[in-house]
């Protein structure tokens, strides 16, 4: 049987320290078979009053502006530090649920593999429940990272 090729690859990031292992992870994944890698933070629910966020962004300035400003900031941070200096990096602004963000936005760029890490334990197992419903609604290869350190 002839091994699957991935050219693009997805990794998700909510800019926790677990998401570290899975985007280090996709990254050797990438090189090793030469891939496009996508790095994707989704703002999910975007609260329209701001909500507590409120007090850190300027008046003058729209909240989802500020938002997607400081979530773009945050992956070149990554980037760098991760050492992904060809990744491609997108912000998207949701009112739906990240795991319908990042299936449709996986779908829409031919992606051949997700990678995510998994930062909470769900109720019915290991897998919290956008981790769940991406791996149960992928059309593609998904691959969960634990972060063992």
């Amino acid at each position: 049987m002839k091994q699957k090729q991935y050219r693009k690859i997805l990794v998700t990031t909510d800019f926790s320290d677990v998401n570290r292992a899975a985007i280090a992870r996709a990254r050797d994944v990438a090189k090793s078979y030469g891939s496009d890698l996508i790095l994707l933070h989704v703002i999910q629910h975007f609260p329209f009053d701001a909500g507590p966020l409120a007090s850190s962004i300027p008046a003058e300035e729209k909240p989802e502006y500020a938002l997607v400003q400081s979530a773009q900031q945050k992956l070149k941070a990554l980037a760098v530090d991760l050492g992904l200096d060809k990744a491609r990096m997108e912000v998207r602004v949701s009112t739906k649920s990240a795991q319908r963000a990042i299936l449709q936005f996986a779908e829409t760029e031919g992606v051949e593999l997700i990678v995510l890490a998994p930062h909470e334990r769900g109720i019915l197992g290991a897998l919290g429940s956008t981790s769940l419903a991406v791996v149960n609604g992928a059309t593609c290869d998904v691959l969960t990272v634990r972060d063992t350190a």
